[in-house]
């Protein structure tokens, strides 16, 4: 692999507790780890709730960055769990079919789709 992938990750995040807004960055997270494991780089919106154990963010200003970083990646990979339900989740799939980026649901799509990047670079 030549060039590491930027991977934006997308999921659920909020929810009406705690608990499942937790498990939600969990699964998130490891989502992440798992693109991180495939020698690619995520982009991990659940992280910004460490910014908000420092200072109050709006929830706009997080919105906005995270679509400003999902432009410049190259896929977007989407955790299934709770992404039909998650007004969010839709939204971060909308944007990315109207920028042309590939959405995925499995990192073994994101991989693949970068051996395909790499062999079309190749014939090139």
């Amino acid at each position: 692999m030549s060039k590491p992938l930027l991977v934006y990750c997308a999921g659920a995040y909020s929810a009406d507790n705690v608990i499942t807004m937790l498990g939600n960055i969990r699964r998130g997270l490891w989502m992440a780890y798992d693109v991180i494991a495939i020698g690619h780089y995520p982009y991990v919106p659940w992280s910004d709730v460490l910014l908000h154990l420092v200072g109050n963010i709006p929830i706009e200003t997080c919105y906005a960055w995270s679509l400003a970083f999902m432009a410049k990646c190259d896929c977007v990979l989407v955790n299934r769990q709770g992404a039909n339900q998650s007004k969010g989740t839709q939204k971060e799939i909308s944007i990315a079919g109207q920028l042309g980026i590939r959405v995925f649901y499995d990192v073994n799509e994101v991989r693949d789709f970068a051996l395909q990047l790499e062999a079309c670079k190749n014939d090139s």
